[in-house]
C-alpha cells in the first residue's frame, strides 16, 4: 500500500469532523437519558418494562454521516488537486474499512458490558447484534457479521452520496434527489414492497448465519461499491 494512498485515508478520518460531531452530539443525549433512568432505578422508581435502543446505535451514525461527507467534501477536492479517480475509490473504502472496523468493536463492547447493567431490571435494551442473532458463534464471529453489515451500509450511502455530488447542479440531479424520496415514501406507504424489502433484509442482512451472511454482504458491497465506480468513469470532470 503506497503512502499516498495512506495519507488520504488519514485525511479522510482526521477531515471528517461533522461526522463526529454529530455522533457525539447524540451520544450525549442518549447519556443524558441513560442517566435519568439509572436515577429513575437506583431511587425505585423503575415503575415498568422499559423497550429501548441501545446506545450503541449512535455509533451508527458514524458510519451514515461519513459516507455522506467524504464524497461531498472530497472528491472534487481531490480531483482539483490531481489526485485520480482511483485514489479516491481505494482510499474511501479503506477509510470506510477502518471506521466499519472501529464500530463494530465499540458496539460489541457495548452490548457485553453497558447492556448488561439492564439484565437484571425492567429494561430491555435493543441492540442489532443481539436482535440479528450475531452473538451466537461468539466475539470473533459477531464482530465479523457486524463489520460486513456496516461496511455494505457505508458503500450505499456512499454511492447514494456520490452520485447526488456528480448530478448536482443539473435536472438530472433533482431528479435523482425526487427518485429517491419516492422510493422511500413508497417502501414506507405501499405494504407488499414494505414487506419485500424487510424479508429480504432480514432472510439476507440482518441472517444469523455467518456463513450466508458475510459472503452476501461483502458481495453486495462489491457490486454497488463496483457501480459507483463505473458511474465516475463515465462522468466528465
Amino acid at each position: 500500500m503506497n503512502k499516498k494512498l495512506l495519507a488520504i485515508v488519514k485525511l479522510n478520518i482526521l477531515n471528517n469532523g461533522r461526522a463526529y460531531i454529530i455522533t457525539g452530539i447524540f451520544l450525549l443525549l442518549f447519556l443524558v437519558q441513560e442517566s435519568s433512568y439509572i436515577i429513575d432505578i437506583v431511587t425505585g422508581n423503575d415503575d415498568g418494562a422499559d423497550y429501548r435502543a441501545s446506545i450503541g446505535f449512535a455509533l451508527y451514525l458514524l458510519i451514515l454521516f461519513s459516507a455522506i461527507g467524504i464524497p461531498i467534501d472530497n472528491f472534487h477536492k481531490l480531483i482539483n488537486l490531481g489526485g485520480k479517480r482511483s485514489d479516491f475509490f481505494k482510499s474511501a473504502l479503506l477509510t470506510y474499512i477502518v471506521l466499519a472496523c472501529f464500530v463494530a468493536l465499540a458496539n460489541l463492547a457495548i452490548c457485553y458490558t453497558y447492556d448488561r447493567v439492564w439484565d437484571d431490571t425492567n429494561t430491555k435494551i435493543f441492540n442489532v447484534i443481539e436482535a440479528a442473532g450475531w452473538n451466537t458463534h461468539g466475539p470473533f464471529a459477531t464482530i465479523l457479521q457486524q463489520f460486513a453489515f456496516l461496511l455494505l451500509v457505508s458503500v450505499v450511502i456512499h454511492t447514494l452520496s456520490l452520485i447526488h455530488v456528480l448530478l448536482r447542479g443539473s435536472w438530472r440531479g433533482w431528479f435523482f434527489d425526487g427518485m429517491l424520496l419516492a422510493f422511500i415514501i413508497a417502501c414506507l406507504s405501499f405494504e407488499p414492497l414494505g414487506s419485500a424489502l424487510k424479508w429480504f433484509f432480514q432472510r439476507f442482512v440482518f441472517q444469523p448465519n455467518l456463513f450466508l451472511q458475510i459472503p452476501i454482504c461483502l458481495g453486495l458491497t462489491g457490486i454497488v461499491y463496483g457501480l459507483s465506480f463505473f458511474l465516475v468513469y463515465q462522468k466528465e470532470i
